[in-house]
């Protein structure tokens, strides 16, 4: 069976939960976040509306705690920036670097990248200085944004980037699994290219680069073969895929040196042992963060993303800029 028939990609691709699933979905992030002081509310209500033992209100005491930890992440760290460098050995001889970031989640929604946050993080990837930056979809939240698509011009350098499932709305009832124009017509206004089953050829530190990029595994119509044509034989081969289930498709004969993958934000809220601890939308849930070996030939770079969705916590992960370092 072709890997890139409409049969292969049905059985293998897990499609997201529309409807009312979704619209729950904006609704828990917020309840979660802000779960100490609603849980507190009511304890001390149920304690004075049915007269209750007083020493019940520790318990509301001790959740209003909880409430000014959350609020810690809420209102400060949502707005703090990470660089976490990445070292992967793909036996090159001269060092190659350049920055990977996913998953900015721009717009007006509580847990979006707002105005100010985006900004902040353009101005954090113009201090790193790297001439690539590679950028791995789901620049949107919900609503199509131009004014803040067009900041990402200001970005430096030679930009490159995917679209994410969040770019094409796959969440909504109404939207078929396609090409997402009207979000590609106003992230046009970026400067940045967007890599739909194509490549492009660039050269750092005299090493050569192939890179490609593919359609979100949501739209159905990517082809990995179709990306990597007319790329240069003997250069470095890294793929952009913002799901990273895309290594279900991927085989050893490709040669693809690194995939750069998204979409997971290590769960965002991730605990030991237990591991993430809300739901994720991949089918592996060990795919959280860091470096994974695929096959003999081929990595997997998973990024924590840089956004949020649906809560703006953030426990034990990052909202990372990748400081990519092949060597």
């Amino acid at each position: 069976m072709d890997r890139f028939s409409k049969e292969n990609i049905d059985k293998l691709v897990l499609m997201p939960r529309k409807g009312a699933m979704a619209r729950f979905r904006k609704l828990m992030g917020p309840t979660i976040d802000f779960s100490g002081l609603i849980s507190g509310l009511f304890v001390i209500f149920i304690t004075f509306a049915f007269s209750l033992s007083s020493q019940l209100l520790i318990l509301s005491v001790i959740l209003f705690s909880l409430q000014l930890f959350f609020f810690y992440y809420i209102f400060i760290k949502f707005y703090r920036i990470k660089i976490n460098e990445y070292k992967i050995d793909i036996g090159l001889k001269k060092e190659v670097q350049f920055l990977f970031v996913s998953d900015l989640h721009v717009g007006k929604e509580y847990a979006s990248t707002n105005t100010k946050r985006l900004n902040k993080i353009i101005q954090t990837i113009n201090n790193q200085n790297q001439d690539l930056v590679l950028l791995g979809g789901d620049f949107l939240t919900h609503d199509i944004e131009p004014e803040l698509l067009e900041q990402l011009k200001n970005i430096k350098g030679r930009v490159y980037a995917v679209y994410g499932n969040h770019d094409a709305e796959y969440l909504e009832d109404k939207v078929e699994y396609n090409i997402p124009t009207e979000f590609i017509n106003a992230f046009s206004k970026s400067n940045i290219q967007l890599l739909i089953n194509n490549n492009t050829i660039q050269t750092i530190s005299g090493t050569k680069l192939n890179i490609a990029g593919i359609p979100d595994l949501y739209s159905k119509t990517f082809n990995i073969e179709k990306a990597f044509e007319g790329s240069e034989k003997g250069a470095v081969n890294i793929l952009l895929s913002h799901n990273p289930d895309v290594i279900d498709f991927i085989s050893e004969n490709d040669n693809i040196d690194l995939i750069l993958s998204g979409h997971n934000h290590s769960g965002q809220i991730y605990m030991p042992i237990i591991g993430a601890v809300l739901p994720m939308p991949t089918k592996r849930r060990w795919l959280t963060k860091g470096i994974f070996q695929i096959n003999k030939n081929t990595k997997l770079l998973l990024s924590q993303g840089i956004g949020h969705s649906g809560s703006r916590l953030r426990i034990n992960t990052d909202a990372e800029i990748c400081l990519v370092t092949l060597y």
